[in-house]
């Protein structure tokens, strides 16, 4: 891969161009060994043209790191916001329900950032294996955090829209039990009147 794979291949083409000349094909000779050179000079530009590109991909990457940083510190303190109204019992059920679907959207949109960042800063560093063709354990190590980073934020997810759910469950279980005892009571009253009235007409 790379320039290595480059190099080698210009190897090929010289040793063959020498071999035809040997045997007596001069001009075929030197048409091989000329495209040989040819070749290796267009793809190594390519490939220099390759990283330089990964290594520009790499530092945005880098800034959107530093710059989500300050983000997900906001975005901590809104979801800290959002919880004390969903835990404030004097709030209406309505409300509380409302601040728990206001602090996952916030969740949301700087989780999905996240996870971005985390998938682009993984390409570039297989992309970077991939054209230098081998990679040191150092190298190695990173790819693997990577993917073990872009994992986690995959399986945060998951478990915040599980427990997103569970919360929106248990308020609306708690406002309909709520409601069932408004009415047992308006109930009772009824009963107890109409028993009243009953009692009046003996």
């Amino acid at each position: 891969g790379g320039v290595v794979s480059t190099v080698s291949n210009a190897m090929i083409g010289l040793l063959q161009g020498l071999k035809a000349i040997a045997s007596g094909d001069i001009l075929a000779g030197i048409s091989k060994i000329g495209d040989s050179f040819s070749n290796l000079g267009s793809k190594a530009v390519a490939a220099a043209k390759q990283t330089n590109a990964l290594e520009n991909a790499m530092n945005k990457v880098l800034e959107a790191e530093d710059e989500l940083g300050v983000r997900r510190s906001e975005a901590n303190k809104e979801i800290a916001n959002a919880r004390m109204i969903a835990d404030d019992l004097t709030k209406s059920t309505e409300e509380r329900a409302q601040a728990i679907r206001d602090a996952g959207k916030v969740e949301e949109q700087v989780a999905q950032q996240e996870q971005a960042i985390a998938a682009e800063r993984l390409r570039i560093l297989e992309e970077q294996k991939k054209a230098r063709g081998k990679a040191s354990e150092e190298e190695n190590d990173a790819i693997d955090a990577a993917k073990i980073r872009l994992n986690d934020l995959e399986r945060e997810t998951t478990m915040r829209q599980k427990r997103l759910g569970t919360e929106l469950q248990s308020l609306k279980n708690e406002q309909e039990a709520k409601d069932k005892e408004r009415d047992d009571a308006r109930l009772a009253k009824i009963k107890e009147k109409n028993d009243a009235e009953i009692e009046l007409a003996k």
